[in-house]
């Protein structure tokens, strides 16, 4: 990673999830055209970062996926952060990573990096900070999020 000063305001619109809830109709439904289910109760593409099961007595609340990628990040990523540039390579100079990352400072003087591994095998990140020099490389599990933090 090489961070950079802090990235402009966004020109675009922020990312925005449509649902936090959703009950086993999916509504409103955004269903994907092959009608396979997510976790068996609504369609795949209705999906929400929860969802409600209400047949069951007393209901049943599902975490998704996304619940616990939201979590991840917001555990270590308090309000007041900034966002910074990262470039990600991989280690030993072996050219560019398929590993998604966004690095942010915090409040609290400490430098945040999260990683995401969407591939089946594991990936090597090397680390390297322009205030806190090189850190070494860090390994990303197959299918995982990593969250680093260091002190600058």
């Amino acid at each position: 990673m090489r961070a950079s000063s802090p990235l402009p305001p966004p020109r675009a619109l922020p990312r925005r999830d449509w649902n936090i809830l959703l009950n086993e109709h999916g509504a409103p439904d955004h269903g994907d055209p092959t009608g396979e289910l997510c976790e068996g109760l609504i369609p795949c593409g209705s999906d929400a970062m929860l969802i409600a099961d209400t047949t069951q007595s007393p209901p049943v609340v599902y975490k998704q996926a996304f619940y616990y990628y939201m979590a991840h990040v917001s555990r270590f990523v308090p309000p007041g952060s900034v966002r910074l540039g990262a470039a990600l390579a991989r280690a030993g100079g072996n050219g560019s990573t398929p590993v998604l990352g966004a690095a942010f400072a915090t409040p609290a003087n400490t430098t945040v990096l999260v990683l995401q591994n969407a591939q089946d095998t594991a990936e090597l990140v090397a680390v390297d900070d322009p205030r806190a020099g090189s850190l070494g490389w860090a390994e990303v599990p197959a299918h995982s999020i990593v969250t680093l933090e260091w002190a600058v």
